[in-house]
């Protein structure tokens, strides 16, 4: 299975060297693609002098622009696997070998790694936060996802394929819930965060309403003309609505 790692980096300076020397040591079957978006410190002087696959963006541009460009590289090479991989090394390496083995047996369009489905998170903003972006989520696409702003995941040969191709939205939350509406299939798995962050629970109060305000924005204006649109597609083919 032809497998990317794909890492959005900014301001990784004093972790970023780290933790591909991780990544190499524990998955060498793996590539690995960082791109970066906007950084001001050294992180670009180490991608171009530490015999690394990377891109770069301009100053300004977004972790999702980051997302959006490595799904098009990914879908050009033709990959089967991508992981959406965090550059300040929160995550524990060894739990991209589990994913990768799910994704061969199992085949879902998505497996999402999640802190809170077996444990609860200990930042009551947080709970906040991610109980209302669950209830949005559950309403409008009436699937269950109970961590909804974490950045542990990993797409299979059809998201690739969707968030590849040209004209597509970055692949974030309320896009990755769009297609599940549309019938993509997903799997929820929990992962931990290593030691260094495992109290930190990354997403504090400005990344939850940033989430916040894409869900709410996706669901009171993209959605529902998603909803007329795809009415008016039936309508002239001569289909019934449902």
């Amino acid at each position: 299975m032809k497998t990317l790692i794909l890492i959005p980096v900014y301001n990784s300076q004093d972790t970023l060297l780290d933790i591909l020397s991780k990544l190499k040591v524990i998955i060498p079957e793996a590539d690995i693609l960082a791109i970066d978006h906007g950084s001001t410190d050294r992180t670009k002087y180490l991608l171009m002098n530490n015999n690394i696959n990377y891109l770069t963006l301009p100053l300004k541009a977004s972790y999702y622009d980051a997302l959006s460009l490595g799904m098009i590289f990914a879908y050009k090479n033709k990959y089967d696997m991508v992981v959406e991989w965090d550059d300040k090394g929160k995550f524990n390496t060894h739990e991209i070998k589990y994913f990768m083995t799910i994704m061969r047996r199992k085949k879902p369009d998505y497996i999402l790694g999640s802190r809170f489905l077996t444990k609860k998170t200990p930042k009551k903003w947080n709970r906040i936060g991610t109980r209302i972006l669950r209830n949005i989520i559950r309403i409008s696409v009436h699937k269950k996802i109970s961590d909804p702003t974490m950045r542990f995941r990993a797409y299979g040969e059809k998201a690739i394929k969707y968030f590849g191709s040209h004209d597509s939205p970055s692949p974030a939350i309320d896009t990755i819930s769009e297609t599940i509406r549309m019938g993509y299939n997903f799997v929820e798995e929990q992962v931990t965060l290593s030691k260094k962050f495992d109290t930190q629970m990354h997403d504090g109060p400005l990344q939850s309403s940033r989430e916040i305000f894409r869900w709410c924005s996706w669901l009171m204006i993209v959605l529902p003309f998603k909803k007329n649109t795809n009415k008016k597609i039936k309508k002239h083919k001569g289909v019934k609505n449902e």
